[in-house]
C-alpha cells in the first residue's frame, strides 16, 4: 500500500505540520490517558477527582478507539 499527501505551502503549513507530527500527538493523548487512568487505579486524587477523571476518560477512550 502506498499513499502520498500533498500540501500548497505556505498556505497549508498548519495542515502539513498535523499530518507529519500525527504520531507525536498520538503518543502525548495515550500519555495523558495513561496517567488519568494512574490517578483512578491507585487512588492517587479524591474520590471527587477520580469520579471527574473517570468521565473524562470514558469520553476519551471511544475517540481513540475510532482512529
Amino acid at each position: 500500500m502506498y499513499a502520498e499527501l500533498m500540501f500548497k505551502i505556505p498556505e497549508e503549513s498548519m495542515e502539513f505540520q498535523m499530518a507529519s507530527w500525527g504520531n507525536r500527538y498520538w503518543a502525548t493523548l495515550s500519555d495523558i490517558r495513561e496517567t488519568l487512568r494512574q490517578h483512578t487505579k491507585y487512588g492517587v486524587s479524591s474520590a471527587a477527582t477520580i469520579d471527574k477523571i473517570q468521565s473524562l476518560m470514558d469520553e476519551i477512550n471511544p475517540l481513540m478507539e475510532e482512529l
